[in-house]
């Protein structure tokens, strides 16, 4: 009787993934998805960022303080001045 639990966890697990791969999502859903599973860390912090100044400010500071890398993850970039300060941002 354990096989069919198992059985049955296994193609709940396979069809969260096919459902999560194969449907149009809406932008960081899946981000979310890997965030949600890291453990909490020391000096984490959130910020709710409510529009675009606010969102595109902290973005700059962001990328300005970084010490290693940093990770954009946007689908699209228009080539316009907010487009080209987030380029030139990057590249210094």
């Amino acid at each position: 009787m354990a096989w069919v639990i198992i059985v049955f966890h296994v193609v709940g697990f396979l069809s969260a993934i096919d459902a999560v791969m194969s449907t149009r999502t809406a932008q960081g859903t899946v981000a979310w998805i890997i965030v949600a599973k890291i453990p909490y860390l020391r000096r984490n912090e959130v910020e709710l960022l409510v529009d675009g100044e606010t969102t595109f400010g902290s973005i700059f500071a962001g990328i300005a303080s970084a010490e290693k890398y940093v990770l954009v993850q946007f689908f699209i970039v228009h080539d316009d001045e907010l487009g080209r300060a987030l380029k030139s941002a990057l590249l210094e």
